[in-house]
């Protein structure tokens, strides 16, 4: 596989060569991922580094080879690297999903179609912003139906092949049976369908480490922001490998070059939807990770696994404090998924905050997708509703010091 590579349509001057690997029904490790009646071969998967490229440049490529031919040109703007003096607009989500054009017994997520065609008006609307995406886990809810990576990486490619989209992992991408890490009090069942994480860590690449498997925890800098991805899936009590990095990778921050911290993965830490079955769980990320929250003087905390949207207060073990004195917590993971009971009891006996907390400041259950405009001394987020494409939510953010914070009924996306 060979990119080829320019700062002008259709002229390449760099040519880039890439590796290609593949994996197959041996590498599944339960029903029904390892049935041959569910599983396609994801042909070769290739994977090109492009290198010494020039910050803030629009760069024009296309993909393929002489012999079986080139893909359409593409286009994207370099990223900036990390630097506070460059602003940036980064897309936020979780549980997306996918939804295809014909009947199947399969789940799908209808409302996934919406949020991605709001994200390419967006893009389309700024084209010359430094824009990227983060998809905070449960991708493509394939769950060992493999036909279904295809149609989701056709959903996404209008997005993911002109801005940096980095993902990281969900309950279900990875959760099997005989998982490495599956204490007593968690609630790991084989959510990934037995792919066992094996889809979601050769169809991406992330920034690699030494301590981590493939995609799984990792951090990178966009702009003036530093992000820290910690996975719920694996190991995060104290002494853990995981653990250690996340010490040593937020100690590391410079904020007088990345003035923003977000700590972010899939299971939330703070939700009011608050499912018994996974209430230990959150209790243990909550005496685990949240001194280093507090320790770190993290900005936001962005979570996603539950469906809806919902903001905090500043908060440390559901005690509202002083703004800047401790992350807002957000979850944001109403952009697909339509499973979720509003806040009440169901009726299975798993109860639910129906009265909001005190310590929420804004909820909804409508579909919709995060964004946030960071520069050096502002962060400024917001929640945009899928139905009308308005804002529904936002606040504001001085850099490490006071929030001003505001809610509002709608306004233009």
């Amino acid at each position: 596989m060979y990119s080829a590579l320019g700062v002008q349509p259709g002229v390449y001057f760099s040519n880039f060569t890439g590796i290609s690997y593949t994996y197959d029904i041996q590498s599944m490790c339960e029903a029904p991922a390892n049935q041959t009646e569910n599983f396609i071969s994801p042909g070769q998967i290739n994977d090109v580094l492009l290198s010494d490229l020039q910050p803030l440049t629009r760069y024009y490529y296309r993909y393929g080879n002489p012999v079986t031919g080139w893909s359409a040109e593409k286009s994207f703007l370099s990223a900036p690297g990390a630097t506070k003096d460059m602003p940036v607009n980064i897309a936020i989500f979780g549980d997306l999903g996918v939804s295809i054009p014909f009947n199947t017994p399969v789940e799908q997520q209808p409302p996934a179609r919406r949020t991605v065609d709001l994200l390419l008006q967006d893009l389309a609307y700024e084209p010359d912003a430094h824009w990227s995406v983060l998809h905070i886990g449960d991708l493509s809810y394939a769950r060992g139906f493999a036909f279904l990576w295809e149609y989701f990486f056709a959903l996404i490619e209008p997005v993911a092949t002109q801005v940096p989209y980095m993902v990281s992992v969900g309950n279900h991408e990875y959760n099997f049976l005989d998982q490495p890490f599956k204490p007593s009090w968690s609630n790991y069942v084989n959510d990934s369908g037995g792919e066992c994480g094996v889809p979601y860590s050769q169809r991406f690449h992330m920034p690699e480490h030494d301590t981590a498997p493939r995609n799984a925890w990792y951090s990178y800098d966009f702009g003036p922001v530093h992000f820290t991805v910690y996975s719920g899936e694996h190991d995060f009590t104290q002494g853990s490998e995981q653990y250690n990095w996340l010490v040593n990778d937020m100690d590391s921050v410079d904020r007088s070059v990345t003035p923003w911290l977000i700590f972010t993965g899939h299971r939330p830490m703070y939700t009011s939807s608050n499912d018994l079955d996974e209430g230990p769980l959150r209790v243990h990320l909550q005496q685990e990770l949240e001194p280093l929250l507090i320790r770190f003087n993290v900005d936001l905390a962005i979570w996603a696994h539950v469906h809806m949207y919902e903001r905090t207060c500043p908060m440390v073990n559901f005690t509202c404090v002083e703004r800047g004195k401790a992350p807002i917590h957000i979850v944001t993971g109403n952009s697909g998924n339509n499973w979720q009971a509003p806040w009440k009891e169901d009726g299975t006996g798993r109860q639910w905050y129906y009265d909001e907390p005190s310590w929420i400041e804004y909820r909804t259950d409508e579909f919709g997708y995060s964004r946030i405009r960071a520069n050096a001394s502002h962060l400024q987020f917001e929640h945009v509703q899928n139905q009308r494409h308005k804002v529904y939510d936002f606040f504001t953010l001085t850099a490490r010091s006071s929030v001003d914070s505001y809610r509002t009924n709608v306004v233009d996306a």
